[in-house]
């Protein structure tokens, strides 16, 4: 083939493409190519129709051979890091959106793709930064203010999360994940009734059966919970088209409305994080009394104290293999299938620690002084760590009263170790190997005060009195107001009333914590 005809045919395979005629453009390319095996050009749109024809491993071959042929030219690098994205290397991806920004600057597709694959990488700091300066430079762009508005939700700032995501809509109002997003971020601020409404508008603005409309119909479940309907928790089934399940997979059936479970070995299948298997295992019970062989899959850590507890006929750990049944039911699917009324009616407490592990206790921390317990962070790793988390050094005001405190977390952050070695706050975790010592510390106390921890969770099952701070936009399991809850009579709820505010709600439990102690000597 001549230089001539090489051209003619290239401007045809060009106008093919142009016209999304892909499989002739296809053909075309590969003749071309045939000719000319090293050319970066025919390489290039070879690998961008291969990748507009979801053929992305083919995609990623054609692209990184133009790539080393032409290594200053943005567009590769722009496509190659598309093609990596949609096979799921992100780190590739990201490294090839840097190279694209490097090599074309001003050129927003490239910035803001960096800036969302490290969102997605869960670099959110380093997003953020990427991203506020993409809408520095490109503030005409709705996409930067839509992806910066997710990078400031997961950094746990909703406040201006909300206003870029305002941008970004006054941009596309069609914007779906824009929409999603706000909503999320006007959770955290306590505005359940617009978080609603922009679950509603989410659900409508996606295609079904997507992440993004699956994951819409997810919060507003729990925009519903949160506001006291039970409706929410069938929307919140939705939760399981991300496979949120752990361990192995179970090939039977879901459990449904109206199965018979009499005589059948029903399994519970374990989901999220400590907290929500102590607050559900309770379930386990109700399958039993209505006739089934219960199988409850368990975190490592609790699998001691809930098999003592005689709630379910086998407990196993999460990850070993899975026992013969005839239906599955995710953990957090119960309270939709049975309601919660039937949960919380029942007797308490519904776990408790080992007589002797108490015992140990009781004589490890003495009774001539009240012991009052302390938590004041949570798994860090958890989304909403930065708003239900709390310094240790919030308590200060609390340690002057007559009472001995107690630190009953099994990790300390490094910002609280030099607080913690100053004050009088007794670390007990190094000593709690499993949920069955802390359950048996817990039992020794005379009140825990905490945030939105397993402990507190651990706590409340145990029927012991737990003082539990809220952050503003609380956790849907413990509504929007009032200071009990059904899921635990010995529980009281303190709330904020500004976001991360915890110091103010502390001389309102320096009050209460004056009258337990007096009520408690009297």
């Amino acid at each position: 083939m001549g230089t001539s005809d090489q051209t003619i045919a290239l401007r045809e395979a060009y106008a093919l493409h142009s016209e999304g005629r892909l499989a002739k453009a296809e053909t075309s390319y590969r003749e071309i190519l045939k000719a000319t095996p090293d050319h970066p050009y025919v390489l290039f749109a070879l690998g961008t129709v291969c990748g507009q024809s979801n053929r992305h491993d083919e995609a990623k071959s054609w692209l990184e051979q133009a790539a080393a042929l032409d290594p200053n030219n943005a567009d590769v690098f722009g496509n190659l890091a598309s093609t990596y994205r949609e096979l799921n290397d992100l780190p590739a991806s990201l490294l090839a959106f840097q190279q694209a920004h490097r090599l074309a600057p001003d050129r927003f597709a490239f910035l803001c793709g960096a800036g969302a694959t490290l969102l997605l990488l869960g670099r959110k700091q380093e997003a953020r930064r990427a991203l506020t300066e993409t809408v520095a430079r490109h503030p005409e762009e709705a996409a930067g203010w839509g992806n910066l508005g997710s990078a400031l939700v997961m950094c746990s700032e909703p406040e201006v999360a909300v206003a870029c995501l305002n941008r970004a809509l006054a941009l596309n109002p069609n914007y779906a994940d824009a929409i999603y997003n706000r909503g999320t971020a006007k959770y955290d601020l306590g505005r359940f009734a617009e978080a609603e409404a922009d679950a509603r508008l989410a659900i409508h603005a996606t295609a079904p059966g997507s992440a993004l409309h699956f994951g819409a119909r997810m919060n507003l479940g729990i925009t519903r919970i949160v506001q006291g309907y039970q409706d929410g928790w069938s929307e919140y089934e939705a939760r399981l088209h991300a496979g949120r399940l752990l361990g192995i997979a179970s090939t039977a059936p879901q459990l449904r409305v109206g199965s018979n479970l009499a005589g059948a070995r029903v399994l519970i299948k374990a989901e999220q994080g400590f907290g929500d298997l102590i607050q559900f295992c309770r379930y386990a019970k109700i399958l039993r009394q209505r006739g089934a062989y219960v199988i409850l899959e368990a975190h490592k850590s609790l699998v001691e104290l809930l098999r003592q507890a005689n709630l379910a006929d086998q407990i196993i750990p999460i990850g070993d293999s899975l026992p013969n049944h005839d239906w599955h039911v995710p953990l957090m699917s119960m309270p939709a299938l049975f309601g919660t009324a039937v949960a919380t009616a029942d007797k308490f407490p519904y776990l408790s620690a080992p007589q002797d592990t108490v015992a140990a206790w009781r004589t490890r921390l003495g009774r001539a002084q009240a012991k009052i317990g302390l938590v004041c962070s949570g798994n860090p790793a958890h989304k909403s760590d930065a708003l239900r988390s709390t310094p240790l050094a919030t308590f200060a005001p609390l340690l002057d009263c007559d009472a001995e405190f107690y630190l009953v977390q099994t990790e300390v952050r490094d910002s609280d170790i030099s607080f913690l070695g100053r004050s009088v706050i007794q670390n007990l975790g190094p000593e709690l190997s499993d949920f069955t010592e802390t359950a048996g510390a817990l039992s020794a106390l005379d009140l825990l005060i905490s945030v939105d921890t397993s402990v507190a969770h651990l706590a409340g099952a145990l029927n012991l009195p737990i003082w539990m701070m809220l952050a503003l936009g609380p956790d849907y399991r413990w509504l929007a107001e009032g200071e009990t809850t059904q899921w635990y009579p010995s529980m009281r709820l303190f709330r904020q009333e500004q976001l991360r505010d915890f110091d103010s709600l502390i001389p309102a439990i320096r009050q209460a914590l004056d009258s337990f102690l007096s009520a408690r000597a009297a």
